[in-house]
């Protein structure tokens, strides 16, 4: 718990007091207090529930899973937190409106009124979810021209005739902190011995908009941080994750290499199987497809597969690979040190690190001997001479049972590269981030190159000063507007078709799931806003309402959804419903049956009404 919140919770109790020692009730005062100190309580609950997850309250990482949805999430691993929130929610207005407008008998005493407001002001002000959400809406001042000064379209060039295969293991929240024998003394074994065998990175940051699952797979493939469009949005019913993100699979790709995930959790989750599929993996499996082949069907965590299923599963597919393809690269997403508590598997159940109290430090302990056991079964197969294996963490731990301990450590991610041609030992602790990731493994694979924001750093003629300006969150938030242009709205041009069966629309060959608002702009640029899908709804309808006055839009929606829209005998019987508007000055609906298809002429000619 932060000195913020400290200050924010002890100024609200003590305005509280100090409020019920003010004498006889005022309605509009009392009303004003109320909703002051009730904002107050929602505003540190919903920060202390974001705390728990990311250890920095409410940030980036909280914006896209809310954009994206939790589809897939192990809520099952947070009942007592849900529950807890959802209390707080639900009770404290009942509590405070008790306490506000409970008859008091005693004289009004001004002061006291005003001194108890302001308490109330001064925990609003000092509450660390109002910091947060002011950091959030006032990103720093565009800097367009620096962005492209540093960003490096993707490009490689051989500079070996091997190309070897690989497999890239992504250890869920295994930072390297564990490392440190200082605070986790006998912790990491199996890790520690592959050091001696690999080159292994020791100053890995974790950059803005970086520090979660999505965010990690991201910067580490593509070189760029993981921003979304910054409008009230869920990217979910995107046809394609990032399309214009080129990133290190299509580079591999476009050189002959198959390039196959697998994970133990939802691929639907946070959009990872749309991200795999839009950057040209061939091959993606995740908890829906793999638990088919698990003997025990009932083997699972709250989050998907146990890693030592995982890492068997995963072998074979190595086995089979290395029988029919040339040249490929398996990823790998492992599960069992997911916060908060992690997982133990059965292979390993009985692992338990120190005293055995901290279940964190016990699955930390034993994903050390699963992934240890994982590589050398690689190493030693008759392919292992011609396998490169990176070892990395996703992103640093967010908030769970070993918080403290890591917090009293130099938090930095993961990263060892195993090249069977070169097993001597090397450290190298230049400061880099998951940014570097994939440029920095060119080279493993016999290749240089440039990917997006990333830099190798093993490459002495790039500055270590252009390193740090990149990795500075004040610059990547500058970008953010470059940033988001990587989503790539389509253009209207041609035809606006809709499919009633599949909930989809077309726009000029490309496809969106409906319902969706099409805001269209100059040039035929378009915006597309899609429903949250995830804790609340803010209905595209009421959004279509609040665009600068004169926007042109299209929205596509159930009927049942745009009544606010519809006149009050709305032509036609079909569910789903077009409207055609120009925000503020007037709209039209139209009936929009399965199949519907409406050319950028039609609807040119009917914004024409509005001009």
């Amino acid at each position: 718990m932060t000195i913020t919140t400290i200050i924010s919770f002890g100024l609200l109790v003590l305005g509280l007091l100090v409020f019920l020692r003010s004498g006889q009730c005022r309605r509009f005062p009392d009303a004003v207090f109320f909703l002051g100190t009730l904002a107050s309580v929602w505003l540190l609950t919903v920060y202390l529930a974001a705390d728990h997850f990311t250890g920095e309250g409410i940030d980036s990482t909280v914006v896209f899973h809310l954009r994206y949805g939790l589809r897939g999430a192990g809520f099952r691993d947070y009942r007592g937190l849900i529950l807890l929130c959802a209390a707080s929610l639900i009770f404290a207005p009942l509590i405070l409106g008790g306490l506000c407008f409970w008859k008091r008998d005693r004289p009004r005493r001004p002061g006291l009124i005003a001194l108890a407001h302001l308490l109330a002001l001064g925990s609003l002000g000092t509450n660390p979810a109002t910091a947060n959400l002011v950091k959030l809406a006032t990103p720093p001042t565009p800097q367009a021209a620096d962005f492209l000064r540093h960003y490096r379209p993707p490009a490689l060039t051989a500079v070996s005739e091997a190309h070897p295969n690989f497999v890239f293991i992504y250890a869920e929240s295994f930072e390297r902190t564990y490392f440190d024998e200082k605070i986790f003394p006998g912790l990491i074994t199996q890790l520690r011995r592959l050091e001696t065998q690999g080159t292994s990175f020791t100053n890995i940051r974790s950059a803005e908009s970086t520090g979660f699952t999505m965010g990690g797979l991201v910067a580490s493939l593509c070189g760029i941080p993981l921003f979304t469009p910054s409008h009230g949005n869920s990217m979910s019913g995107m046809d394609a994750f990032l399309p214009r993100a080129v990133g290190l699979s299509n580079l591999l790709h476009d050189e002959g290499y198959y390039l196959s995930f697998m994970e133990g959790a939802f691929l639907q989750f946070a959009g990872k199987g749309k991200f795999l599929a839009s950057h040209q993996f061939e091959e993606m499996a995740g908890f829906e497809t793999l638990q088919a082949r698990l003997p025990d069907k009932t083997y699972v965590s709250n989050w998907g597969l146990f890693d030592d299923t995982l890492f068997d599963l995963a072998y074979e597919r190595f086995l089979e690979l290395s029988a029919q393809k040339n040249r490929f690269g398996l990823f790998l997403l492992t599960l069992d040190t997911h916060h908060p508590e992690g997982h133990l598997s059965r292979t390993v159940a009985a692992t338990a690190y120190g005293d055995g109290r901290n279940p964190m430090l016990n699955a930390v302990a034993a994903a050390d001997r699963l992934i240890g056991s994982f590589v050398r079964r690689i190493q030693d197969s008759p392919q292992g001479k011609n396998t490169v294996i990176v070892i990395a963490s996703d992103h640093l731990a967010l908030m769970n049972a070993a918080h403290w301990q890591l917090e009293r450590g130099q938090r930095r991610n993961l990263f060892l590269v195993l090249d069977p041609r070169d097993p001597l030992p090397r450290q190298v602790a230049r400061q880099g981030s998951t940014l570097d990731t994939g440029t920095t493994l060119l080279p493993f694979l016999g290749y240089r190159g440039s990917i997006g924001l990333g830099r190798d750093l093993l490459d002495p003629a790039v500055p270590d000063g252009e390193i740090a300006h990149i990795q500075n969150s004040q610059t990547l938030l500058s970008w953010r507007g470059e940033l988001e242009k990587f989503w790539w709205f389509p253009r209207f041009r041609k035809a606006f078709s809709f499919r009633e069966d599949m909930a989809e629309v077309t726009i000029d060959g490309r496809h969106f799931s409906a319902p969706v608002l099409v805001q269209l702009g100059a040039q035929d640029r378009t915006v597309l806003r899609f429903e949250f899908d995830a804790v609340w709804d803010v209905r595209l309808a009421q959004q279509a309402e609040r665009l600068e006055r004169g926007s042109n839009y299209l929205l596509v929606a159930a009927r049942k959804d745009a009544q606010e829209l519809l006149p009050a005998r709305a032509a036609g019987d079909s569910p789903w419903v077009l409207i055609v508007g120009k925000a503020g000055l007037g709209h039209v609906a139209l009936p929009c049956a399965n199949g519907a298809t409406f050319t950028k002429r039609e609807i040119d000619e009917l914004l024409a009404r509005w001009r």
